[in-house]
């Protein structure tokens, strides 16, 4: 052990021995040291000296100061910086179990049978050298460690970025017709179908026509989403039931399907699976069934419906008596109106009229007078049939006589 000439000396050798280590000593740490002269004292400070050199006390030291650092930089990290912090300070104390603390003999580290160490002996002590390198290196290697975390940044996932984009669709499965509306968080350009129909877009809206699905895409710079739009549609169908030449049923095929019904425009019945529709107008009726249900789209169907009604005329009769075709009739059935005028061709002259056609002309003026010569004669007929509309018809007849 090196022997000390005055306590200059020994400063001087403190200091060049604690310099050596990554943390520095306090500032005027050597004008606080109240260190006496006497012999004792520099014998003591000797083995102050051969103690902190120690490489046990070496390693120690370096690994406090690797663990200060750990607890100075875990309280400056973020909440992922923290996680890779906790993973070095678990090195560091897993270095610390595995560093078997030897006890100090005090006849191998400070003779204490001599006071006053061979200052004329300067030996290296290879050991001791090879110790402190350890302890430096470990140290070293921490720090670096923590550097190269200080230097790294967390890669970006646009899944779990604020910023990131986001798509909200009114209605996933419209009804064919219903109008949707896509808004985004951000601008972005839109494609349906794989065709761009607009850019620098937050929102847009569609209308499906069919029930094909429809693909839509919107893309910035960093990402793109997707989405696909199903457009739905409920089958529905009218079923037709004839019960009479004037009366007919109509239901839906779902009668789970509530629906208003309109029959020429007209409403006659409402939140109903079905409806029976009476008429007495011949001729075509629409029947219309406006489903109550989402998606169930509108049905139409057309009938036609036949008059009962009927009306012949004849164009010659023979009033002679002989019980064939002595009167002149009109053949009319299932009627709701009917009229009959005679008139005189060459003339114009009224001879005979009736409402009831079971009252056939006979060929006198009235029925009850002079008989007519014979001749053209013109029926003017006013009718209307069962479910149809009023009609008026002038028939040109002959009257002939033997």
């Amino acid at each position: 052990m090196k022997k000390f000439k005055n306590i200059a000396e020994f400063e001087s050798a403190l200091k060049k021995q604690l310099e050596q280590h990554s943390v520095q000593p306090p500032e005027h740490l050597f004008d606080k040291l109240n260190l006496d002269v006497k012999p004792q004292n520099i014998a003591h400070g000797n083995k102050f000296i051969k103690l902190i050199t120690h490489p046990l006390t070496v390693i120690k030291m370096a690994i406090l100061a690797a663990s200060i650092i750990s607890v100075v930089y875990f309280a400056t990290r973020t909440d992922t910086q923290i996680h890779e912090v906790n993973k070095e300070k678990i090195l560091v104390d897993t270095l610390v179990e595995d560093i078997k603390i030897i006890p100090i003999s005090p006849s191998d580290d400070i003779d204490q049978s001599k006071d006053e160490p061979d200052l004329d002996k300067n030996t290296p002590n290879l050991k001791t050298n090879r110790s402190e390198e350890t302890a430096k290196s470990l140290l070293e290697n921490t720090i670096q460690n923590h550097s190269i975390i200080e230097e790294e940044k967390p890669p970006t996932n646009n899944l779990f970025n604020s910023n990131q984009a986001k798509l909200t669709v009114s209605n996933i499965s419209p009804c064919i017709g219903e109008t949707v509306t896509l808004q985004a968080n951000m601008t972005g350009d839109w494609l349906i179908n794989n065709i761009l129909i607009d850019t620098n877009k937050k929102e847009i809206s569609l209308t499906p026509e069919s029930n094909k699905p429809i693909h839509v895409k919107f893309h910035n710079k960093q990402e793109v989403i997707s989405q696909t739009i199903q457009p739905s549609i409920t089958s529905t169908s009218i079923i037709t039931q004839k019960l009479d030449n004037f009366n007919y049923q109509f239901k839906l095929n779902d009668t789970n399907i509530q629906a208003n019904w309109f029959a020429d425009n007209e409403l006659i019945a409402s939140r109903s699976s079905d409806v029976t529709f009476s008429t007495r107008t011949v001729g075509e009726h629409t029947i219309k069934a406006v489903p109550l249900q989402s998606c169930a789209t509108e049905q139409n169907i057309t009938i036609r419906v036949k008059g009962k009604g009927s009306i012949a005329f004849f164009n010659v009769f023979t009033p002679n008596g002989d019980g064939t075709n002595d009167e002149y009739t009109v053949d009319i059935k299932h009627y709701t109106l009917f009229d009959i005028q005679i008139f005189n061709q060459l003339n114009n002259q009224l001879i005979f009229t009736s409402s009831n056609p079971e009252i056939k002309w006979n060929g006198q003026i009235n029925n009850d007078g002079q008989e007519c010569s014979p001749g053209e004669y013109v029926a003017k007929v006013k009718y209307q049939l069962e479910g149809e509309k009023p009609e008026i018809k002038n028939i040109k007849f002959t009257l002939l006589r033997p």
